[in-house]
């Protein structure tokens, strides 16, 4: 199944690092074409997965090139463009564009705390900057704030091409408003793994997975089973990689996956940029043992 743009499973790649802590081009590449063969909808490059908030502007440029020529138009390339300063997200997004991204996904402003009045301008001035389909990126545990789903409708109507939102909110409430307040045109995404089948449940088109940097056909396949109704299939790979999904959320992402994709030998070391650290002795073992019970490494 082809989905819709911006539908299905879009993968948000790590970003590896080399022993001199710059970006691994070589690895990023062999990645990307992994997730190519496996059949994903679409790459989400430099977000939180991929340590976008420490990643210099030139460094998250070199990594959408490698990501553009690589990918060469097969899927979709989204680009987080987020800072808690509007002008350097306008910055960010213009480059985004100029490089060849299919769409801006664009973080609530963190630290700065800013009015529901405050986001609308934040979201509208980026809007402004580029006619590139946009989506919010809310994750009100990382930045302090909330988007209100008032504010999003005042954007989207205000911005046809905010066409989505990434929904970290674990609530059923949260995703059920969205659908009945923005529509199903509206593009809804699933931020997390573990919550992904109940928000296809209640309308969500795809998620944006970290998981799906490891087993990328399983999320595909969970996400191929809902769309076909098929939740008896859905619920069994649900319930199976659950297990997985927790031990990838003991501590902040991306440490986990990226120990498992190092433990995997998907990637030469599990390096993550200060002031993030590697995974704990204690949760990586969880993570192995996890990872051996389903016969993945």
């Amino acid at each position: 199944m082809q989905p819709k743009p911006f539908h299905g499973v879009l993968t948000a790649l790590v970003t590896p690092f080399s022993k001199d802590e710059k970006p691994h081009i070589a690895e990023l590449q062999a990645l990307i074409r992994t997730q190519i063969e496996a059949g994903v909808h679409g790459l989400v490059l430099s977000g939180t997965t991929g340590e976008g908030a420490t990643l210099t502007d030139c460094e998250q440029l070199s990594i959408l090139e490698t990501a553009v020529h690589e990918t060469n138009q097969q899927v979709p390339i989204l680009v987080g463009t987020s800072s808690n300063d509007t002008a350097h997200v306008q910055i960010l997004a213009r480059q985004a564009c100029e490089a060849g991204a299919d769409a801006l996904m664009v973080l609530t402003p963190y630290y700065n705390r800013p009015s529901q009045e405050g986001l609308y301008q934040h979201f509208a001035k980026i809007a402004e900057a580029s006619t590139t389909p946009m989506l919010i990126y809310s994750n009100p545990i990382r930045c302090g704030i909330s988007i209100d789903i008032a504010t999003i409708a005042r954007l989207r109507a205000a911005y046809p091409h905010i066409v989505g939102i990434k929904e970290t909110f674990n609530s059923v409430d949260r995703f059920t408003a969205i659908v009945q307040e923005l529509g199903s045109e509206f593009i809804l995404l699933a931020g997390d793994d573990n919550m992904a089948l109940p928000a296809y449940a209640l309308g969500a088109h795809g998620i944006v997975s970290a998981t799906a940097n490891l087993i990328p056909k399983t999320i595909i396949d969970i996400w191929m089973a809902a769309q076909k109704n098929d939740f008896e299939t859905a619920r069994t790979l649900h319930y199976r990689y659950f297990p997985l999904f927790t031990a990838l959320s003991t501590e902040t992402n991306p440490c986990p996956i990226k120990h498992a994709l190092a433990h995997c030998g998907n990637i030469e070391s599990s390096r993550v940029r200060l002031p993030l650290s590697p995974l704990s002795l204690e949760n990586a073992q969880t993570l192995e043992k996890a990872l051996q019970e389903l016969g993945l490494c």
